[in-house]
Parts: structure tokens; sequence; C-alpha cells
């Protein structure tokens, strides 16, 4: 059954994919050979093995540092300003993915940066930075976060180089979505040991 299942989620990916093809939206990919059937491969892996893991784990960090009174209580955790910086420090401090792996093409040599570790660089988030403290605005936060590899970003060269995480978007919109929709503020915390919530009356 979990196979046919997979089979069914290629296919939609599959078409999904020829179908951006044709309307113009992907431009750097021919439907011809296996081009397809790869890239929705990778997609569906990505997601299914990759974002998922790492979206519960931002998620249950921000409603962890709510729920043990982190958050400032001058951030409204119904509005998606304040829910996003709620996120972002989320991800600096427990970060999801530490290092970004990458293969030099021209030596064959394994590069891995180790972007995870730089939300605890003192001298950037402060003698703190083990703490989690929201203390950026959301512009404050896009200039100093590495967490998507966001310096990995081409100087001069083509864009294909580029190593920034690709789902940036959508993991943190996937995120903030979600926990705009559970609203943290309904829920109460009924266990110590966990995250058992119970609906407030």
């Amino acid at each position: 059954a979990a196979i046919n299942n997979r089979r069914k989620y290629l296919d939609m990916y599959e078409a999904a994919v020829r179908d951006l093809i044709t309307a113009g939206e992907i431009t750097t990919l021919a439907d011809e050979g296996d081009n397809v059937k790869k890239a929705a491969w990778t997609l569906f892996d990505a997601f299914t093995y990759a974002a998922i893991p790492s979206l519960t784990r931002i998620i249950e960090g921000s409603l962890g540092a709510y729920y043990n009174g982190l958050v400032d209580d001058s951030l409204d955790m119904t509005q998606p300003y304040d829910m996003s910086l709620v996120i972002l420090e989320a991800i600096r401090i427990n970060p999801p993915v530490f290092g970004v792996p990458r293969i030099n093409a021209e030596t064959g040599s394994r590069h891995m940066p180790l972007v995870g570790l730089s939300g605890y660089d003192p001298g950037v988030f402060g003698e703190d930075a083990r703490e989690y403290r929201v203390r950026f605005d959301f512009t404050g936060y896009q200039e100093t976060l590495l967490n998507w590899a966001d310096a990995a970003l081409p100087n001069g060269l083509p864009l294909s180089t580029n190593h920034v995480c690709p789902a940036k978007s959508f993991s943190f919109n996937t995120i903030l979505s979600f926990l705009l929709a559970l609203d943290p503020t309904q829920w109460t915390r009924a266990q110590v040991d966990g995250f058992v919530l119970t609906k407030n009356n």
C-alpha cells in the first residue's frame, strides 16, 4: 500500500512539474528523458524526509517558547508579524539544519558549512545567545540569520551556483500558516512533561 501511495504522489508531482514547464514557470528544466521524473522524486523526497521533520521541530520550539513564558507579553501570537519573530528566534536557537553539505564538482571534495551554529555567536546575538529571547525585528533577523544558508548567494557567479535553501519561503510560510491557524492563545499546556494541549473554554 505504501509503495502504491508513493507512486500516486510521484505521478502528481510529475504532472505538476510538467504543467509548470508548459506554463513557462519552470525554464531551467526540459521535459525530456527522465528529467521530470528525477525532479519529481527529488521534490517528493525533500518534502517527506527533510521538510516535515524540520517544520515540526520549529513548530514545537515556537509553541514551547510560548507555553513556557519565554515569549514577551508585548508580542501578539495571533498576528503574523509577531508570530514571525517567535518563529525566527526558534529557528535561531534550535536550528533544524546545522549544515548544508555540497560537493565541489571540480575537486570532488565535500564541503559542509555549519550555518546552524551561527545563531550562537555572542558577538552578533549577545552574551545570552544560548537563551531564547526575541531580540530583533523582522529585518534584524533577515540581516543576521544564516539558517537557510543565506550567505551562500553567488558573488558574480551564475545563479546555478547558489546554495541557499530552495525551500526557504515554503518552509517559513508553512510554519507561520500552521501556527496562525492553530492560534496558541486558544490552548493551554496541560502537562508539564510534554505538549499536551487542551482547548480553552
